[in-house]
């Protein structure tokens, strides 16, 4: 594989990447937002029966608000994982500039 066809390859790759940590980050957002929504619905629902403290007492303790807390667990551990592993990519391509850089600089002084 020569250079350019390396780099068009980095190049995918980090596209790929960056494409899937920034989905990742707006499906852990757009369940947040979500979750303020469900915990306001839950809030309007206990309300007239409750003080203002146990309104939101008992929306706070919801399970459905709890299983929306898993799902959020769970994608920002994925949204996690995709910007390490994008963060990993960048690190190498840097890593591989640097070689080329040296090897480059090695072979003008005949080392």
């Amino acid at each position: 594989m020569n250079s350019l066809e390396q780099i068009e390859k980095l190049k995918a790759d980090t596209i790929k990447k960056s494409q899937k940590a920034r989905l990742d980050k707006a499906g852990v957002d757009s369940l947040l937002r979500q979750r303020e929504r469900l915990k306001a619905g839950l809030y309007i629902k206990h309300r007239p029966d409750n003080t203002q403290g146990d309104a939101e007492m008992k929306a706070k303790a919801d399970e459905d608000l709890s299983d929306l807390d898993k799902k959020i667990d769970t994608a920002e551990m994925t949204s996690g994982k995709s910007w390490a592993e994008l963060e990993a990519h960048r690190i190498h391509i840097d890593l591989l500039r640097s070689y080329h850089s040296t090897k480059r600089e090695e072979l003008k002084q005949g080392i």
